[in-house]
């Protein structure tokens, strides 16, 4: 387990869960939110950004933590191992709006990115089930070879954080 890919909606606790699992087995904890927004929640090009996740994934050892679907197959081609944090979306919503009404700056996203309502990121995290996720399973249909470990639930993310080995 070098190169680590750890994907599933916005709220889910990909942030969390992969600094637990960076911890766990000291690789680079790449959060790629904080690679993709620039002050201001502004965004790259496309052509830009999928340079950016190839110079990433070039390196050697990594966890990247993520969605951008438009990137996710560069991610995929060079994962050894893929995590799905296929979480139902009310948790992730209560996740989303817990996190905008504490209003911290997040040390996983860009400077000046601060968290705020926003009715339509809401209604992507509410439509990812029907609109991301099949996308998602679709292209991990393609990278049977590469280990895949889909967890739906918070309690099942706590289960395998307790039961993982430490890399000597």
């Amino acid at each position: 387990m070098n190169k680590v890919i750890i994907i599933g909606n916005c709220g889910a606790g990909k942030t969390t869960f992969a600094i637990q699992i960076a911890r766990k087995i000291g690789l680079p904890l790449i959060h790629l939110d904080k690679e993709y927004y620039q002050p201001g929640w502004k965004r790259p090009e496309k052509d830009q950004w999928q340079k950016k996740v190839t110079e990433l994934v070039s390196e050697p050892k990594w966890i990247l933590d993520g969605n951008y679907i438009s990137s996710l197959d560069i991610r995929l081609k060079e994962a050894d191992t893929i995590i799905f944090l296929d979480i139902n979306r009310w948790i992730c919503i209560l996740s989303v709006l817990k996190r905008i009404m504490q209003g911290n700056i997040r040390d996983d996203m860009a400077l000046g990115c601060k968290e705020r309502f926003d009715t339509k990121f809401l209604k992507y995290v509410w439509s990812y089930n029907k609109q991301i996720r099949p996308r998602v399973y679709d292209l991990l249909n393609e990278y049977r070879e590469t280990d895949l470990i889909i967890l739906n639930s918070r309690k099942e993310m706590r289960e395998y954080i307790d039961h993982f080995p430490k890399n000597d």
